[in-house]
């Protein structure tokens, strides 16, 4: 199965490996002006959560079990994914200091690393120029290039999970036990931390294992070493239950132990063509880029009609187990851009399979054609993030900031961001502030909603005002000690940050 595509029987000159490092290094480069600063958007709410788990294990241990999160006052332990991501930002945290650049480097990192396993896998099932290709798209498209230096830990699974499919198949080919069995304690690592980007890549496998038969030549008890992770994934969704489930029902603290609706979604959302349009559109822009995606269109064309059956059958089981995940995890996908992050591999081997048929072509006008692809694949990715991405909400860093001067490190903050979408279990604005307390919507500002707060500790409000609202300032606030601050960041109004003391409802409470 190795060099089997039809491209290595040119007799062309091609371009040196150097060429393509040099390339794949410099679109690598392409995150290095965004490092450092506050946390930006998209999806801010789910980087500050990562950052104040990681923050969590800096100040109060490394309890790996029993993460924290922010917004649910003093009951904080909330486990859902296997924080090794948040526990490795943390140990540079304590090495460096608290910063954001060392939170984006461990991402980064990871980026680079299912990278490499990437080209590592293209390379054993295809062409070395294949996997260059592949490293070099992989390496420029949209998603990646923003969450590549995100704080976010979907590419340390996605690590993971081609570190297991890599380390699986040449295990099980040549059979060596040490690759099988850093495969099943990678495999291991990612399942725990997000199982739905990992178990698809069991179609492939399951090709690839198919194909060498390892079974006929070696004992076939190294394949009890493929349910290694799934036992895993079953044992951390056990603590998981156990950490989650004991927190009160209280009717301020959700309980996080039954969310499969939250992760499969519901047969009417898979009949929706509007649903089905919002993905499209991810695709076009998110996933592949408009140019990406004219040259995936190509890439899949050309792919099919290859005469080769060894690495088609391969790629074609990975891209239909890619769409297994999404259909089977729809509302995940349909809910956030970041859950086509496992869509980045496969797509980038069609597109590269397109650039490949350029490069076999009679230099120098195959070589150059492709290069003028690569460019505009670059410039098609740098003009969407330009217009989507690394946008920083500045109403919550000044705010955060002021709250954080004004209340004590120890002190229980209820906090109110204007915005339609804020939840109560956003992290945004207490994060910033770094302090533990609860997130609430506009219509949880009532006074029997806040003194329920109060009697489990709440001691202040904080109300981020970004324009009059009768909803956010009611006539009873004002029996309550409080001030305003106003938000400024260069010259431009913010809005006003409203914090009350809520002691008295505090005092009243029987």
């Amino acid at each position: 199965m190795v060099n089997n595509v039809p491209s290595s029987r040119t007799s062309h000159p091609q371009p040196r490996e150097w060429v393509y490092l040099v390339l794949v290094g410099a679109a690598l480069a392409l995150r290095l002006p965004h490092l450092v600063g506050p946390i930006d958007n998209p999806h801010s709410w789910r980087q500050s959560d990562t950052a104040n788990y990681a923050l969590d294990f800096y100040r109060d241990g490394f309890d790996l079990l029993r993460p924290q999160v922010c917004w649910s006052g003093q009951y904080s332990a909330l486990a859902l994914e296997f924080p090794l991501h948040e526990a490795l930002i943390a140990l540079l945290y304590r090495l460096f200091g608290v910063d954001h650049l060392w939170a984006r480097l461990v991402t980064l990192v990871f980026f680079a690393g299912s990278l490499v396993y990437l080209y590592r896998i293209v390379a054993l099932t295809a062409s070395r120029r294949l996997a260059w290709l592949t490293s070099l798209v992989y390496a420029a498209l949209p998603l990646s290039l923003f969450y590549s230096r995100a704080i976010h830990i979907d590419f340390g699974a996605v690590f993971f999970a081609h570190a297991m499919l890599y380390h699986f198949m040449r295990g099980y080919e040549r059979g060596r036990p040490a690759h099988i069995v850093l495969g099943a304690a990678m495999g291991s690592l990612g399942f725990a931390a997000k199982a739905p980007y990992l178990f698809y890549l069991y179609a492939p496998l399951g090709v690839y294992l198919l194909h060498h038969r390892p079974w006929r030549k070696r004992s076939p008890a190294w394949l009890l070493a493929l349910a290694v992770p799934v036992l895993a994934f079953l044992l951390w969704r056990w603590n998981v239950g156990q950490v989650n489930g004991a927190r009160p029902d209280l009717g301020i603290y959700p309980t996080f132990v039954d969310r499969l609706e939250w992760y499969f979604g519901t047969l009417n959302q898979r009949l929706e063509p509007g649903n089905w349009l919002i993905l499209l559109q991810r695709l076009i822009f998110d996933v592949a880029n408009p140019i990406g995606t004219l040259l995936l269109a190509w890439g899949v064309w050309g792919w099919f009609r290859s005469r080769n059956p060894s690495p088609r059958m391969f790629y074609e089981s990975w891209a239909l187990g890619a769409a297994a995940y999404v259909l089977i995890f729809f509302n995940l996908n349909w809910a956030h851009s970041y859950y086509q992050i496992p869509l980045l591999a496969i797509v980038s081997v069609f597109i590269a399979h397109c650039l490949d048929t350029f490069i076999r072509m009679r230099p120098p006008g195959g070589p150059v054609a492709a290069l003028i692809l690569i460019a505009l694949l670059v410039g098609g990715t740098l003009w969407y993030a330009g217009i989507a991405y690394y946008r920083v909400d500045w109403r919550v860093v000044e705010a955060g900031r002021a709250i954080g001067e004004h209340t004590a490190d120890d002190d229980l903050v209820v906090a109110y961001l204007y915005d339609d979408n804020f939840e109560y279990t956003d992290p945004r604005l207490l994060y910033s502030a770094q302090r533990h307390g609860w997130s609430i919507r506009a219509q949880d500002l009532t006074p029997e909603r806040i003194a329920l707060y109060a009697r489990e500790g709440g001691r202040f409000l904080a109300v981020v005002e970004t324009r009059p609202d009768d909803r956010l300032v009611p006539p009873w606030l004002s029996a309550l000690d409080g001030q305003q601050f106003p938000l400024h960041h260069d010259g431009q109004s913010l809005g006003t940050l409203r914090l009350y003391d809520l002691a008295p409802l505090r005092a009243a409470s029987p």
